[in-house]
């Protein structure tokens, strides 16, 4: 195939027939190399009829069919129909040959085929068969030409009588073949074997007193998809076998030949009455015998593969044939993609390997292109932009949910993603997808050994407010890095692209919703439209996308994205800290901004740089703060009652949190909510530092425009600022997820930042590492320098700064004063938990006592867990002390 190979799309013509007839279509052509081995078999077949010094021997043993195979919408029909058209057109067989399409030395001559109309085999049944259909065609031209006066003055009534008896003696030996009639005898049988014969002969005479009245040499006959009438594919492929294999005939198929040969073993199998005697695999190979006969391999076109096609440039034309001028000349997969992204603010990528977006074969490709080009363009400055936008949304939406559904997906997993597609409870649909995924993945029986994390999402029995996007993304991650089924990579490909698109959807509400704008701005006791679900008043004052996160971007094992502490095996990335510190953190920050606004002669902008420092670090652990643990164990618990990160934590001073460096994602989501949740001093704490232009939140949100906080409220432009935010920071791709786990991972493998011993050297980094991924947009035009379209993550610059700028052994006070593996340093329940002891005291008591017993008194236990616990099956009150934190989250469940 021809580098230069090209594929023409033009405005009005993506869901017909292409007739390529011109001399630079011919040269670019996507199909140049088929048409060329086309009109070799054809040149080999005229030059051996014409030199055949045996003609009966030849039409016995030659084959004159010529197949272009292919599956569905690969262009076979186009192909055969440009064939056709170059052999009956003089003008269009002259730019051919300047194509130079025909083989050297051919014996092709122009002007000398007589081509009959495409035959579409759909219409046949048991009453009409193929040869029929082609003498009827052959009839009806021959008696529209006769009443024509300047063809009736040209022959002469000898030449007509002598072609009429032709027809009259073919359709009498027709008669005989009926297929309804009864076979009484052996005379009936031999009767119909003659019948054979004669229609045989009599065809041969017909075809060449034919093309004698017309002064042709050849006959050409089309036939479209004879494969898809399965029921009478094989009777079509016999009577053109046995009829119309003539040495002045040349006959021109498209076929799928699975398809055909799978009609054939039907057929076979329907017609052998031995009752398993043949067996199923002596049938197939019977079948695979005669579709060999039937069209030689050395007969079948075969059209360009998919991936031929998606790598070819596309050329869009306009209907009055210019080019469309905002993209064109680009490879078919990324044609696709831009187009999506340019209509529809949608994202896909092919960085991977090509998108399954883009379709499989020719005739889908132009659709959904053709699609795409007719939706209105979208200009940022337009003041009809969101309602252009949401119609053209609305249209893909449709399109993927149906179309591409229906052509990609196994029946089952279709019946999923239209339930998913509807499906409204935006707050259990993640515990409704992980369900499925992971049935499927039991179903294929797959490798199901893959991680404890993964198993702890799937459990039947979590909450469905428990399970997040991040979850649904981990499940996916995990299914992806062992399946080899294509079925569920399409499907798991499918789950991708509703969540970014639901992201989108959910993104655009959410900076609608009045109750963010206010809380945002500083409006208070506006009404929320904000809808409230069946649950309770605890959601209230969250948003729609809060609600379908349900905790976060991000699941993955605790030291999987940042190197953990050296020495004592503590997580970097997600550990639990006590809520005792930071509550006094944040109650000292209040007290100090309410005395320096007290006193006059300071004003607001003149605060202390520790003070500030030490308000951006309140700020970063709150932002970085996930959900209240449960104060028996620094774990989450999937199966709480209540979600976990929604809701005003209670008693803070008692409780542990989760930290998550990523947790900054899901936060500025609702940013004043982030903060509501510590309670009456973390509102207050807001009203304070949203105001001030070294604050972490104004310093995010006018960072990211470049701009200072203006020195006079300005709701509007504070507000559109804070939407820049959400857009720099809300991540609606899947893939944008997927690209920063892997990044952050890949460079704690490698040890790309080497460890220091400082915790904010590395959480800077990990931060400056996101923001160097600079995720690609599909910018307008890849010159623009300053293209908006790009993913830099600057709202994350003010906390690279303040992490770089922090006090290491201040940040540490809170960072590290525990962690899930505390329970390995040798200190008592109350040295580890000081602001827990007492109200464990009881608990704890009791399980030191049962444990200084023997086993036998924990008869519930497993063996298993005793011997991890108890190497030595007893412990004395002292080893006690160094191993109970662990003991007592391990037993627990066993305590009565």
């Amino acid at each position: 195939m021809a580098e230069d190979n090209k594929i023409i799309f033009r405005k009005g013509e993506e869901t017909g027939i292409v007739i390529e007839k011109t001399k630079e279509q011919f040269d670019h052509s996507l199909f140049r190399e088929q048409y060329k081995q086309a009109f070799t078999i054809i040149n080999d077949i005229i030059a051996r009829t014409t030199n055949s010094p045996q003609k009966d021997e030849f039409e016995k043993n030659i084959s004159n069919v010529i197949a272009f195979c292919g599956d569905r919408g690969e262009g076979k029909t186009s192909a055969l129909t440009t064939v056709r058209r170059i052999l009956h057109d003089t003008m269009t067989f002259k730019v051919a040959q300047e194509a130079d399409l025909f083989p050297y030395g051919h014996v092709l001559e122009n002007g000398s085929n007589m081509v009959l109309p495409l035959v579409d085999p759909s219409f046949f049944d048991e009453q009409h068969n193929i040869v029929e259909l082609i003498i009827g065609q052959m009839y009806e031209k021959v008696v529209q030409d006769s009443q024509k006066p300047n063809k009736s003055s040209e022959i002469s009534n000898g030449e007509y009588r002598s072609l009429m008896e032709n027809f009259a003696n073919a359709k009498k030996c027709l008669a005989a073949l009926d297929k309804k009639e009864d076979l009484y005898d052996a005379i009936s049988e031999l009767s119909v074997l003659a019948a054979n014969v004669r229609l045989r002969k009599a065809i041969a005479d017909l075809f060449q007193c034919y093309l004698k009245y017309y002064k042709k040499s050849v006959l050409v006959i089309g036939i479209d998809d004879i494969d898809l009438n399965m029921t009478e594919a094989y009777e079509m492929a016999e009577n053109i076998r046995k009829y119309l294999n003539h040495q002045q005939c040349i006959v021109l198929m498209a076929v799928k030949v699975e398809q055909l040969l799978d009609a054939i073993r039907l057929a076979i199998s329907e017609n052998v009455k031995y009752n398993g005697i043949i067996s199923d695999e002596q049938i197939t190979d019977m079948a695979q015998k005669y579709v060999t006969k039937f069209i030689p391999e050395g007969h079948r076109v075969i059209m360009p593969s998919p991936n031929n096609i998606i790598e070819n440039k596309m050329y869009l034309y306009e209907r009055n044939g210019e080019l469309l001028k905002d993209i064109n000349k680009l490879s078919v997969k990324e044609t696709i993609v831009r187009l999506i992204f340019n209509k529809t603010r949608f994202l896909f990528y092919n960085s991977r390997s090509v998108s399954p977006i883009v379709p499989h074969n020719l005739r889908e490709i132009n659709q959904l292109i053709g699609l795409l080009v007719t939706m209105p363009n979208i200009y940022e400055n337009d003041e009809r932009l969101e309602d252009v936008l949401l119609s053209n949304k609305t249209t893909f939406k449709n399109y993927f949910y149906h179309s591409w559904i229906h052509n990609n997906l196994n029946e089952k997993d279709k019946d999923f993603a239209v339930e998913l597609a509807e499906y409204s409870d935006i707050i259990s649909v993640n515990k409704f997808v992980v369900s499925y995924l992971n049935s499927r993945l039991n179903d294929n029986k797959e490798n199901r050994n893959i991680d404890g994390l993964y198993d702890k999402i799937v459990l039947p029995e979590n909450k469905s407010h428990n399970i997040s996007v991040g979850d649904v993304y981990y499940v996916i991650k995990q299914i992806e890095a062992i399946t080899t089924d294509n079925d569920i990579k399409m499907l798991l490909f499918f789950v991708r692209s509703y969540y970014s698109m639901k992201l989108y959807e959910l993104y655009d509400e959410a900076t609608t919703q009045t109750e963010l704008r206010d809380s945002f701005i500083g409006e208070a006791g506006a009404k929320s439209d904000v809808q409230i679900y069946k649950y309770d008043s605890i959601y209230e004052g969250t948003n729609t996308l809060q609600k379908f996160l349900n905790g976060g971007y991000f699941t993955y094992i605790s030291g999987s994205l940042i190197n953990d502490i050296a020495k004592s095996n503590e997580h970097r990335d997600e550990r639990a800290i006590d809520g005792k510190k930071l509550a006094e953190l944040l109650e000292s920050c209040n007290k100090q901004f309410l005395n320096y606004i007290n006193k006059k002669n300071i004003f607001v902008f003149q605060f202390p740089e520790d003070f500030k420092r030490k308000v951006q670090r309140c700020e970063y652990f709150i932002l970085c703060t996930t959900y209240q643990l449960d104060g028996k164990a620094a774990t989450r618990n999937r199966r709480s009652v209540n979600p976990p990160f929604i809701g005003v934590y209670e008693n803070i001073k008692m409780q542990y949190l989760a930290f998550d460096f990523l947790s900054i994602f899901y936060n500025i989501v609702n940013i004043p909510y982030a903060f509501k949740r510590f309670g009456k001093d973390g509102t207050l704490f807001y009203r304070y530092i949203k105001r001030q232009p070294w604050s972490l939140i104004s310093q995010m949100t006018f960072h990211n425009a470049g701009e200072k906080w203006p020195e006079k409220a300005d709701k509007e432009k504070i507000l559109e600022r804070y939407h820049k935010l959400l857009s720099d920071g809300c991540i609606r791709v899947s893939e944008v997820q997927q690209s920063i786990v892997e990044e952050l991972t890949k460079n704690r493998l490698c040890n790309k930042h080497k460890d220091t011993g400082e915790n904010t050297y590395k959480l800077r980094w990990a931060y400056k590492d996101i923001q160097e991924l600079k995720i690609s947009l599909y910018p307008y035009s890849s010159d623009d320098k300053n293209d908006p379209y790009k993913l830099p993550f600057n709202f994350l610059t003010p906390i690279i700064e303040y992490l770089k700028n922090e006090e290491e052994g201040e940040f540490n006070e809170i960072f590290t004063f525990i962690t899930h593996d505390s329970h390995k340093k040798e200190m008592t329940y109350s040295e580890i938990f000081p602001s827990l002891a007492e109200n464990q005291k009881r608990k704890r008591d009791k399980i030191i006592e049962m444990l200084c017993k023997d086993q036998p008194n924990l008869a519930n236990i497993d063996e298993t867990l005793w011997d991890e616990l108890f190497p030595n099956n007893s412990y004395t009150k002292k080893e006690l002390k160094t191993h109970l934190n662990e003991i007592i989250d391990r037993l627990t469940p066993y305590l009565k």
